[in-house]
């Protein structure tokens, strides 16, 4: 699940980047970018916390910091979308509120 989460958010930065590179406005296109980096390093950050968790996945520190890692990368990715996508699609919208429920199942706070 952690890396079809990953995998979707890897995605949607990509055809985000393709979006900026057709954008006229400048201010936009900036905009787009920095979240494109974002979900990136928020990718990375994620994975290397799964990983850390999974060597003690009983460390309530960790289990903070994984959800939230998990947290942030559902929080850009709908920044994203609400910066490139006028009115989101329905099944755009559905993997959002999957990513957004599965974050908060984990909940950082050892959930």
């Amino acid at each position: 699940l952690l890396l079809d989460e990953v995998a979707h958010a890897r995605a949607l930065a990509k055809e985000a980047e393709l979006l900026a590179a057709a954008e006229s406005d400048p201010d936009k296109k900036r905009k787009i970018l920095a979240g494109v980096e974002a979900i990136r390093n928020d990718s990375h950050d994620l994975i290397a916390k799964a990983y850390e968790l999974s060597d003690d996945p009983f460390n309530y520190g960790k289990k903070r910091a994984f959800g939230k890692a998990q947290r942030q990368l559902a929080t850009d990715v709908a920044s994203l979308v609400s910066l490139t996508t006028p009115s989101p699609s329905p099944a755009m919208q559905a993997a959002l509120r999957n990513m957004q429920q599965a974050a908060g199942r984990s909940g950082g706070d050892g959930g």
